[in-house]
């Protein structure tokens, strides 16, 4: 198996797991997931997990199913994992710097139109903006303001 990295699935037989290993109980998961997000739709509120907690597509699939309107990652690289594991509506919280980035995001965006990403400056919007336009894309941006200090009265 050298050179195979272990991937452990859902349902596999405890004997033949190797340690450390996170086991969940998939049924009380799903009643704390149900129970969350019945809370959260009575309020009228989306919600869209950072999903660098579960670190699983198949867990993000979970809260999809749910009522999650999306997930949230932090990198491109993960965004990579879980578009090739079904989850579709991304988003990057964190500006995308630097052309293999780009490059990474523009592959990413041809087939999954759903990710949105993030830009927290004039050079990021401004490098994201020509990465979109030499590949004739569109992407949704949100932008992250600074606002500055905030003084409380």
């Amino acid at each position: 198996m050298h050179g195979i990295m272990y991937q452990p699935k859902v349902g596999d037989v405890l004997d033949t797991l190797d340690t450390p290993a996170m086991i969940v109980d998939l049924a009380l998961m799903d009643e704390n997931i149900a129970s969350l997000m019945k809370r959260f739709q009575a309020r009228n509120i989306q919600v869209r997990p950072h999903l660098k907690t579960v670190k699983s597509s198949e867990l993000a699939l979970r809260l999809l199913a749910a009522g999650a309107i999306g997930g949230c990652v932090a990198k491109v690289s993960e965004a990579e994992v879980m578009v090739e594991g079904g989850v579709e509506d991304l988003l990057i919280t964190t500006e995308i710097v630097g052309k293999p980035k780009l490059a990474r995001l523009v592959a990413l965006l041809q087939n999954h139109p759903l990710i949105k990403v993030v830009v927290d400056s004039v050079a990021g919007a401004q490098a994201l903006n020509q990465a979109m336009g030499e590949a004739a894309l569109q992407a949704n941006v949100l932008l992250d303001l600074n606002v500055g200090r905030i003084a409380v009265v």
